[in-house]
């Protein structure tokens, strides 16, 4: 009697195609990143998405997507590093990042500034301490790849293009955190803040998490 065999993915770790997925991972990064807890707005949350994604690739000096047989995005990683030079420009993406975050400030204020100023001060406080060589500023995964090993993949490539480096990275109770504590990240820094969309009562934990490559 024969064995049923397991699926295995086979992955395929290259440089971000960035036109071509930049969406896709926008729709990763809504998903996994739980946007819809901040608007239940639709469109509200696709376009922030794609702001997300897009500011990230602009200001990253590394990228890496995975990719199956067939070409299909899974995952992506995205980090910055010091002395090193953006990977990508895109004129018309620069002003959609500029226009968005305008209207961010004007309609949203403080409450989008409490999350950045307190991602800020936890930098600071873990800089007194420790020096980074850079930071791991996006990773999202395929919702339906969950638990495939495609993030473990991209962190595998990660390490071995920038071993030795230190890096940091910002997360929060909305994203699957746990992720990084299962793989050498330490817990650097920790704030409970007002959960921005939610009730006054409810709090969103941010997180600072470094490791050596």
């Amino acid at each position: 009697m024969g064995l049923m065999g397991e699926y295995v993915m086979v992955l395929y770790i290259r440089e971000l195609d960035y036109h071509k997925d930049a969406d896709e991972l926008a729709s990763f990064a809504l998903e996994g990143m739980n946007f819809s807890r901040y608007t239940k707005l639709r469109f509200a949350q696709k376009l922030y998405s794609r702001y997300f994604v897009r500011e990230g690739i602009l200001n990253a000096t590394l990228s890496l997507g995975a990719y199956t047989e067939e070409g299909q995005l899974t995952g992506a990683l995205l980090a910055r590093f010091n002395g090193e030079q953006p990977v990508y420009r895109n004129f018309f993406w620069r002003c959609y990042v500029w226009l968005f975050e305008l209207v961010l400030s004007l309609f949203f204020g403080s409450r989008t500034d409490e999350y950045d100023t307190n991602n800020r001060k936890m930098l600071q406080d873990v800089t007194r301490s420790k020096t980074f060589d850079g930071e791991l500023s996006l990773f999202a995964v395929d919702p339906k790849q969950k638990g495939q090993g495609v993030g473990t993949a991209l962190l595998s490539a990660f390490q071995t293009r920038k071993s030795g480096k230190q890096i940091y990275l910002f997360t929060d109770s909305n994203c699957t955190y746990q992720f990084y504590q299962h793989r050498g990240f330490e817990q650097a820094s920790s704030v409970d803040i007002h959960e921005p969309g939610q009730s006054t009562d409810q709090k969103l934990s941010c997180f600072v998490f470094t490791r050596t490559l």
